[in-house]
């Protein structure tokens, strides 16, 4: 008996010296920035493994464990296009707390989560057409996170001592030694779209993503208003007024490309409500919030797409702008709000709103007019995604409320 003690007793030890080096393992690497407290080059500095659409268990950790005066809320296009490092932000603490694959019921949670544990005094608030859909689920990993109501220190103490996030962990070694770089920056930044490697074709990547666009059933392709989406809607700029923080809601910029998508799909009246809509809800929350529309057709969103290999200066593709547009969003949103025609982005009220509208579709007829038959071409994309859009809307219309499969926008 005393023989069989001993050998649980080691048994336990070795299990519990085993467990204490997975988990310092994990909280030293920590592969996908969860505590962001040592980045060391060639160690750990580069977040190889991180899977962009399903972070939210480590953004939740993260904003229970520090403090920031700046905090951004929004989808991929928000988490790829504001750098909180930018020198816009002159030095000032800020955090990308935007989600791949969020939706308006998903934000009314994180920005709750968000304010009762931070007291920022600037907020900015993405906000994109398709969040209003009641299609659009929660995001995959959103049931994971302290997001949903768990407890911040029950979801860190099961990151820190899981296995897979051991072999993430040293995965993220390995590579960081060979030199690798990753796509997840500082303070949940995102550098670049998902899958940026090798020889970049502009004019293959909006093909690409206009197609998704058109067939997935969680953005485009199977669009339904929902009125209780804009309701929790109301209910996060409700919120997010309590706090006292200046807040910017802004349309974030989409290329005229993705524009024409959404009225060859037979969208642009909703497309054109939603932002009515967003306009009277920013406006009955009050001071000091305010909303921008960075979408439209001013020279930075109908960027000329090159046909070969190379870079545009403000596009990744057409649905996810760069930082360059980043912050000069922010710049704008921070400066006054008249702005003369065709500008990068003008603050909508409801006595500007209608005005503001009728001088988009006047834009939108110029641009189709110079754009060489560019609409044509994204009417037939819309055209040959029909089938794979039908079988999307089909198999929606027949699975369970959940998260997210596949969507990454």
């Amino acid at each position: 008996m005393t023989a069989s003690r001993a050998y649980l007793r080691r048994l336990a030890a070795v299990f519990a010296l085993g467990l204490s080096l997975l988990i310092a393992t994990n909280v030293f690497v920590d592969p996908f920035a969860a505590l962001d407290r040592v980045r060391i080059p060639g160690v750990n500095a580069e977040k190889l493994y991180a899977h962009l659409v399903a972070i939210r268990v480590d953004k939740s950790i993260r904003l229970a464990l520090d403090r920031f005066e700046v905090l951004i809320f929004g989808s991929s296009r928000v988490a790829i296009a504001l750098d909180p490092e930018d020198p816009v932000f002159a030095g000032r603490r800020v955090y990308n707390a935007a989600l791949f694959a969020t939706s308006f019921e998903e934000l009314e949670t994180v920005v709750s989560y968000a304010l009762d544990r931070q007291q920022p005094d600037e907020i900015f608030l993405g906000i994109d057409f398709f969040m209003v859909s009641g299609t659009r689920p929660l995001g995959p990993d959103h049931h994971a996170s302290a997001f949903s109501g768990r407890h911040p220190a029950e979801v860190l103490a099961k990151r820190m001592s899981s296995w897979d996030l051991f072999g993430k962990s040293l995965m993220t070694v390995a590579g960081n030694l060979a030199g690798q770089s990753g796509i997840l920056g500082r303070n949940g930044f995102v550098r670049g779209p998902i899958g940026f490697d090798g020889p970049w074709n502009p004019r293959h990547r909006f093909n690409h993503m206009l197609t998704q666009f058109a067939e997935s059933a969680d953005t485009y392709g199977c669009f339904r208003w929902s009125q209780e989406r804009m309701a929790a809607f109301g209910r996060v700029l409700a919120r997010i007024r309590r706090s006292g923080a200046e807040t910017h809601v802004f349309l974030p910029p989409i290329h005229a490309e993705q524009q024409e998508l959404i009225h060859a799909l037979g969208l642009g009246a909703d497309y054109e409500r939603f932002k009515r809509e967003a306009t009277a809800a920013v406006a009955a929350a009050g001071a000091p919030l305010s909303l921008w529309d960075f979408t439209g057709y001013a020279p930075e969103n109908t960027e000329r797409v090159p046909r070969g290999e190379g870079q545009m200066e403000g596009y990744w593709e057409s649905s996810h702008a760069k930082t360059t547009l980043g912050a000069a969003m922010v710049t704008r949103m921070r400066g006054p709000g008249a702005a003369g025609p065709g500008a990068f982005g003008v603050r909508l009220e409801p006595e500007n709103v209608s005005a503001q509208l009728a001088a988009q579709r006047a834009r939108r007829v110029a641009w189709l007019a110079r754009a060489r038959g560019a609409g044509e071409g994204i009417r037939r994309l819309a055209q040959r995604a029909a089938p794979a859009r039908e079988a999307a809307c089909r198999a929606h219309a027949r699975r369970a409320p959940g998260p997210a499969a596949r969507t990454i926008f």
